[in-house]
């Protein structure tokens, strides 16, 4: 009988060890997807004379931080505290200085807080309380929205400061701050009635101070004299840059050109000799680099003034000292912006570059259009030529529109390079668009000035074209593609955005955005686009 029993026991140990080889989880219920609660408040909501130096929200079950710190609103702000979480507990511990005297406390906890095992957060969980005898009532309410985009981000810090004659927002810290939500709203409760100063930043590194040149940024341009609750407020934030340009760097070899590196992309450069024998110098500009090409060479210093400006009207003024102990004699090459037999839209400019600056342009070129050809200074009748000598390239644009094919000739005896020489002759031909390959987005603006600027845009922000004062507008020859249709109201009439200036608190230009993303296909037209303000 022994026999037979131990071969039994063996396969049952056996079964049993294969079974606790392959465990696996058991088959449980549904998922908890419930989020936890809050229960209780340590002062209740609404509490007034409060003393204490702590303050508790308790929650239907365990929870655990949810990026507490970042997720959290107190105001008025309270900088140092501690919080700690005990089971189902969330306790923050105030220092003795920190709760004003008869003062309303306003405490968001927004997803700070989820529960300890799946991780559900907790909806947005506030407690109001006072120190004084009565909580205040105020508030302020908005929309924030990015001003080139018009796009909303969650989490802009909106932030309302004391009004003073010292006011520095890149310095102080707000009384109130609250933080958009996905969609751009915001809300500040409990305010007292005071004047106070409005700010929408991007707080990117979470000191509640606005760090220029880095931080979107967004205001009301007056104080608030607030006596009353306010909402349907709309700021629209955008990257200030008011930085000066400067060279950041020269870069100087043997037998080469002196080329300025500088802090930004540059429109225009001026140069001026202060110092030298006789040499004038001439910039060409590639971006942020300056080539700098002078008339003729010395080995004694040469000290220049150079006023520089950036594409959004920055400026800046450097001194430099230099020698130009070479002159660059090599060949000038001419080529267009637009290469030779393609097909041109009606109202298209030609921007025609040399490899080097000039110091002289003298149109000698034929533009052949309609079977009729105009010579050097009879193309004034056709079109107009604008010269950028610091880019070292002219611009031919249309009087009205071309006709046809057109056929432009540009002679090497038109300019003047500063050094070298040109000899090659540029001659292009063009052929007109079809239009049914092309589709057409048109529209009206329906406002009271006719200061504005209409700009098609690509999906991703890219400006494809604009026209200046038109309320009834016409984008035509474009590709199959998604655009955006934006209005800029031009109040200086500049022919450009102006971005504003926090410093003087000076609002940048309206900018009118048409609501939705428009798809475009050849050879359709939309023309019903409109956008009033």
């Amino acid at each position: 009988m022994k026999q037979l029993l131990i071969p039994a026991l063996a396969i049952s140990v056996s079964l049993l060890l294969h079974s606790c080889a392959n465990i696996s989880s058991p088959n449980g219920g549904p998922k908890d997807d419930k989020k936890p609660k809050l229960t209780k408040t340590f002062p209740k909501n609404g509490s007034t004379q409060f003393k204490g130096k702590e303050v508790k929200f308790v929650f239907s079950e365990w929870i655990t931080e949810n990026k507490l710190k970042e997720q959290t609103i107190i105001t008025p702000e309270i900088k140092e505290y501690e919080t700690t979480i005990n089971k189902n507990t969330l306790t923050f511990k105030f220092d003795t200085s920190a709760l004003k005297k008869n003062t309303t406390y306003y405490i968001n906890l927004r997803d700070g807080i989820k529960d300890l095992t799946e991780g559900n957060t907790s909806d947005s969980n506030t407690v109001i309380f006072s120190t004084g005898s009565y909580i205040d009532s105020l508030s302020i309410s908005g929309n924030v929205k990015t001003a080139l985009e018009n796009e909303a981000i969650k989490n802009i810090s909106v932030n309302l400061y004391q009004d003073s004659d010292t006011f520095d927002v890149t310095k102080e810290t707000p009384i109130y701050q609250t933080k958009t939500e996905i969609n751009g709203n915001f809300i500040i409760t409990n305010i007292k009635p005071g004047q106070y100063l409005l700010f929408a930043i991007n707080d990117e590194n979470k000191n509640s101070k606005y760090e220029a040149e880095k931080e979107y940024i967004g205001y009301v341009d007056s104080k608030i004299d607030l006596t009353n609750s306010i909402s349907s407020l709309y700021i629209k934030t955008v990257k200030e840059d008011h930085a000066k340009t400067k060279i950041k760097y020269i870069e100087k070899k043997k037998k080469a050109l002196p080329i300025l590196e500088f802090n930004k992309e540059l429109k225009n450069v001026e140069i001026t000799t202060l110092k030298g024998n006789g040499i004038k110098v001439y910039p060409k500009i590639e971006d942020n680099k300056v080539t700098l090409f002078p008339d003729k060479v010395s080995d004694d210093s040469t000290t220049l003034l150079l006023i520089s400006e950036d594409k959004i009207g920055n400026k800046g003024r450097d001194t430099v000292q230099l020698v130009f102990s070479h002159s660059d004699t090599s060949k000038c090459t001419i080529e267009s912006s637009l290469s030779n037999k393609a097909d041109i839209e009606p109202t298209q400019p030609i921007e025609i570059e040399l490899s080097k600056t000039y110091a002289e342009f003298k149109p000698i070129l034929t533009i052949k259009t309609k079977g009729k050809e105009y010579k050097n200074n009879e193309y004034s009748e056709i079109a107009t030529i604008t010269e950028n000598k610091s880019k070292g390239s002219i611009t031919i644009k249309p009087n009205t529109t071309w006709k046809d094919t057109l056929q432009i000739t540009v002679y090497p005896t038109s300019f003047k390079p500063v050094t070298g020489y040109l000899k090659d002759t540029l001659k292009l031909k063009y052929s007109p668009k079809n239009l049914e390959n092309y589709g057409s987005i048109g529209g009206k603006v329906e406002c009271s000035t006719d200061k504005i600027i209409v700009q098609l845009l690509t999906k991703d922000g890219k400006i494809v074209k604009e026209v200046f004062g038109k309320k009834d507008y016409l984008f035509e020859y474009l590709i199959d593609g998604e655009y955006k249709v934006r209005v800029i109201e031009d109040k200086n009439d500049n022919k450009m955005w102006d971005q504003g200036d926090y410093r003087s608190k000076t609002l940048l230009e309206p900018i009118y955005h048409y609501s939705d993303e428009i798809k475009l296909k050849s050879n359709w037209e939309i023309l019903d686009v409109k956008i009033s303000f």
